[in-house]
């Protein structure tokens, strides 16, 4: 179940519950990035950089309006790149920033570090992202498991790995499907360890196939979607049953047979085997039957 952080000390300073609701969770994605930049989207959508349950409305349980006069109060928003870029006090007095980059078509985040870290240190309030310090003993830190992934991605997937680059968007996926994972009940690294060994043997993957020119990179992995798609083997080799030794060709359908759908996510180009000589002795039979049906109306009008 989700959760959010909620301190009513902030409602003077944020004008409302849903702006300090807002207010904190922005915090929490700021000590994701580090305090760098980063986009969101407002709801889902069908753009390439989409995680399903990673927009605002999804992950607050705002509607857009809701979001919209939450942020108003606490972020100077701007409707392009150009007019933020041309602005010279860009928080105007806010603790945030939004600016939407018309060419990327992604809306930017950024956060007021002065004015932002010194209402966490007049109420006493130690979220923001530059006063944590997560417990060692207890949890994993971003750095410790972007080193431990990268570590378990560069071992068991050698046909992938290349320098490994953890830019904004891999470390936004990686944080989502550690949560995924977690509130799942997985070992973490152990999940991790089983797809990319997944990822290895499989020759789409890994660009191994003659027809196809795809090749999976660590981020597009890390998406949860693709992510456990592959940890259910939904990407695992296609392994023909029929020994290559013996050729049995199946019987043909019957138009009684129920069509059973796949259950497998991922498509596959299964091989099919078909009666050649039944099949060309129907068509023989068709074709007669349409020529002599010819020939009776031909003589037919004759008469």
């Amino acid at each position: 179940m989700k959760s959010l952080i909620y301190y009513p000390e902030l409602n003077p300073y944020t004008g409302s519950i849903t702006s300090s609701l807002l207010f904190m969770q922005l915090e929490h994605w700021f000590k994701v990035t580090r305090g760098k930049t980063f986009y969101k989207f407002l709801e889902p959508c069908e753009a390439p950089q989409y995680v399903t349950g990673d927009s605002w409305t999804e992950e607050l349980s705002f509607g857009k309006t809701e979001f919209r006069t939450a942020f108003s109060n606490i972020g100077k928003v701007y409707k392009s790149k150009k007019a933020y870029l041309e602005s010279k006090d860009k928080f105007e007095g806010k603790y945030y920033l939004s600016y939407y980059d018309r060419i990327k078509r992604l809306t930017y985040y950024e956060r007021n570090e002065t004015l932002v870290n010194g209402l966490l240190r007049s109420l006493n309030l130690s979220s923001g992202y530059s006063q944590t310090k997560p417990n060692k003993s207890n949890q994993n830190t971003s750095s410790d498991i972007e080193s431990d992934v990268q570590k378990l991605f560069e071992t068991y997937c050698p046909s992938l790995s290349t320098k490994v680059r953890f830019t904004l968007t891999t470390k936004m996926r990686l944080h989502t499907l550690v949560k995924d994972i977690t509130a799942k009940g997985l070992n973490l690294l152990e999940t991790f360890k089983s797809v990319f060994c997944q990822v290895e043997a499989s020759d789409f993957l890994c660009g191994r196939l003659s027809t196809s020119t795809f090749l999976a990179s660590l981020s597009w992995i890390l998406k949860p979607d693709k992510f456990f798609a592959i940890l259910e083997g939904n990407y695992a080799p296609f392994v023909s049953s029929m020994p290559d030794s013996t050729f049995a060709a199946p019987a043909l359908p019957s138009s009684t047979t129920p069509f059973v759908k796949p259950t497998r996510l991922f498509n596959r180009m299964y091989t099919h085997n078909f009666d050649i000589e039944a099949l060309e002795a129907r068509e023989r039979a068709w074709q007669e039957a349409k020529y002599e049906a010819k020939l009776h109306n031909t003589s037919t009008a004759i008469l």
